[in-house]
């Protein structure tokens, strides 16, 4: 699994930042500057820093590390269903269903308004 197929994509990534999800992370979606345009690519803060960029769009999570074990609470909760959500979002990863697994996150997570 490529790094990029582990990660948010930049549609969740940038609604999780709509929605006032604030943890901070090392991998981002930028700009970035490729040879004469720029491009949107899945890089780290400190790559960003190194070549002197600031063109953060939003942060990049780990789903199953960081959204589903890392931060299960600001995710899910603690509710009795926290578990079942995480279930749900590991088993369409496992069966390579990303898309369905990003829109259960935007459906069910507590970044949802609907859910708060």
């Amino acid at each position: 699994m490529t790094e990029e197929q582990k990660r948010t994509s930049l549609e969740l990534s940038k609604w999780l930042q709509e929605n006032s999800c604030e943890i901070e992370n090392e991998n981002v979606w930028a700009d970035v500057d490729v040879i004469d345009k720029k491009e949107k690519r899945l890089t780290t803060r400190s790559i960003m820093a190194f070549c002197g960029q600031t063109d953060i769009i939003a942060n990049a999570y780990d789903i199953l590390n960081e959204i589903c074990i890392k931060y299960v609470k600001e995710f899910w909760g603690d509710s009795k269903w926290k578990k079942e959500h995480r279930h749900m979002v590991f088993d369409l990863l496992q069966q390579g269903k990303k898309q369905e697994a990003e829109k259960y996150i935007m459906e069910h997570s507590l970044f949802n308004p609907k859910n708060k």
